[in-house]
């Protein structure tokens, strides 16, 4: 036999061997099974992820983590801003070199390899992927608060909701305005959506643009799909938003009216309401200009409203009885009202005229009383 085939033989089965002397030393975790070559590893894995024991502290903020590698990566990455690696497609910089070639993965070249065995869902991190797998598809929220009925398939999130609700720690502050957020993403969506006026996120159905993904999905619900999908327990309420659910639970069959106007007897379930009502109706507060025309609203649902229905001509409520569409839902009450049930609501003092819209009454009391 060639010799060189012979040590290439000899070769094969010693790395053979060695693979299978590496499986047989493998640590296996006894609560989830995690496995690994070193003991050291099962044991950091132990105290950070089920006993979420946090030895590393960071000397100038918060931050805890049970790894030191962790604690040195957060040093370099947020407080000593390093980012030695750059993307030659775009600006992004990372600390890793790995990072950069997730980064290009994912934005550039949408590689996706990761696939769901549920779903056609897919991703470039296997993480990610288990992540979507528990929460959609097992249902699992391992993460529970101790202090309220939330739950969450991730500590993350369960962190961040611990920080806004119960904590009331909100670090991200608007350079625009009084604005702050406990997220950074929530703070970027704020800037873009309020002061940027950016909306990148557009409407198949209508000309309508969004600044954020959820309140396009809101529109879509809402103006084309007519979707209620949150229902009251309790009476026939429905809604399309999940807000907005809760709101009608507390303020109508809890009573919950924890905020009062100190210059009138309205009350709220919602801080920011209460402070909405003062700004508009006790001091005048129009915050929101149009940037078509001189127009000026205390809201800035008010503001969207007015741009789509007289500068965008943007009609996104549709008739149910036939074509006609309108800019704003009351207009197409209106049109329902009076095309196609003829309720007439405006009648004359004087006779016994009625009409649909006031300026038919208008228009009859000028001709024929005066």
């Amino acid at each position: 036999m060639n010799k060189e085939v012979v040590e290439e033989e000899v070769s094969t089965n010693e790395n053979q061997a060695k693979n299978k002397q590496r499986k047989a030393n493998h640590f296996k975790c006894t609560v989830c099974g995690y496995q690994t070559l070193r003991r050291s590893t099962i044991k950091q894995h132990i105290n950070s992820v089920h006993l979420s024991i946090k030895n590393h502290k960071c000397t100038l903020c918060d931050f805890k983590t049970a790894q030191k590698s962790y604690l040195k990566h957060h040093m370099n990455v947020i407080h000593l801003g390093q980012r030695n690696h750059k993307c030659d497609q775009c600006n992004f910089e990372a600390y890793q070199k790995s990072s950069i070639t997730k980064h290009v993965n994912h934005v550039h070249l949408d590689i996706k390899k990761h696939k769901c065995t549920y779903c056609d869902y897919r991703t470039p991190q296997r993480s990610v992927l288990k992540t979507h797998i528990d929460a959609i598809h097992l249902g699992l929220k391992n993460y529970k608060c101790d202090q309220c009925d939330y739950q969450t398939t991730l500590r993350r999130s369960l962190k961040v909701h611990t920080e806004a609700k119960h904590l009331g720690i909100k670090n991200h502050k608007c350079t625009y305005c009084d604005y702050k957020a406990n997220l950074k993403s929530s703070l970027n969506k704020h800037v873009n959506s309020v002061h940027l006026n950016n909306r990148c996120f557009k409407c198949d159905h209508c000309d309508y643009h969004a600044s954020l993904k959820v309140t396009l999905k809101a529109h879509i619900k809402r103006a084309h799909l007519d979707t209620k999908e949150y229902k009251c327990s309790e009476c026939d309420f429905e809604t399309a938003q999940k807000r907005e659910l809760e709101l009608h639970m507390d303020s109508i069959h809890l009573g919950m009216e924890n905020h009062k106007c100190s210059q009138c007897d309205y009350q709220s379930i919602n801080k920011c309401l209460l402070e909405t009502h003062v700004n508009t109706k006790h001091l005048g507060i129009k915050n929101y200009k149009c940037t078509h025309c001189s127009y000026v609203a205390n809201l800035k649902s008010d503001l969207t409203k007015h741009s789509n229905s007289v500068h965008l001509n943007v009609k996104i409520f549709n008739c149910s009885y036939c074509d006609y569409q309108g800019s704003k839902r009351a207009a197409v009450r209106r049109h329902i009202k009076s095309v196609h049930l003829h309720i007439k609501d405006f009648e004359c003092s004087q006779c016994d005229y009625k009409a649909t819209k006031k300026r038919f009454l208008d228009s009859h009391m000028r001709r024929l009383h005066k």
